[in-house]
């Protein structure tokens, strides 16, 4: 028995689409000339929303690095302000106090000075008077730490035997110095002197 077909079917959903497509482009041209003449207002596209997430640092209150180069200093704005340092003048130590010390390790010497009222002229020799000797005796000296003069010897004469003989005796029984001092001790020294022979000393 063979199969009978019906064309109809087939000419019906193409007419139904046809018919759908017609009325769907009548609808369009429709809504584009309501659109046109500000009757219908146009379709509004949804604008579309991104999200990004940002991380936040890992350590944001980190302090700045440290500077680099030269430091610079600055001028105080107003330098009377600086108060002054603080100097004590004329106070007392107190007891116990060390002052006015050498640095260690610097040797100091202060030498033997003469003491004055024991620096005397000579007696004049009688036979160096009568004779009209006059003249200068440099004596080379020796002191000991108590200030006594120890050694006495001509350094440069006067000239004349009598007057010189005078002088180192004279010297070696009357003079005296005070002692050469050395880091603080006394300790002997020598030095030099000269004795002045005039005739216009008075006689003794």
């Amino acid at each position: 028995m063979q199969a009978i077909t019906h064309p109809i079917a087939p000419a019906r959903e193409r007419r139904f689409v046809i018919v759908a497509l017609v009325g769907a482009l009548h609808i369009a041209a429709i809504y584009t000339l309501l659109v046109a003449l500000d009757i219908v207002p146009p379709p509004i596209a949804e604008p579309s929303t991104n999200f990004r997430i940002i991380p936040l640092p890992q350590n944001p209150t980190a302090p700045p690095p440290p500077p680099t180069g030269h430091v610079v200093f600055a001028r105080p704005d107003n330098p009377a302000a600086v108060p002054p340092p603080d100097i004590q003048i004329g106070q007392d130590p107190g007891p116990g106090a060390i002052t006015n010390l050498p640095p260690a390790g610097v040797d100091t010497f202060v030498p033997a000075s003469a003491l004055a009222g024991t620096h005397s002229t000579p007696n004049y020799p009688m036979l160096d008077r009568r004779l009209g000797h006059e003249g200068v005796v440099l004596l080379a000296l020796s002191i000991d730490a108590q200030g006594s003069v120890t050694g006495a010897s001509v350094e440069h004469s006067s000239g004349y035997d009598g007057l010189d003989a005078a002088a180192i005796a004279w010297v070696k029984a009357h003079w005296r110095y005070r002692p050469a001092m050395r880091n603080g001790v006394a300790v002997p020294e020598a030095t030099k002197a000269s004795v002045v022979f005039r005739l216009t000393q008075a006689p003794f």
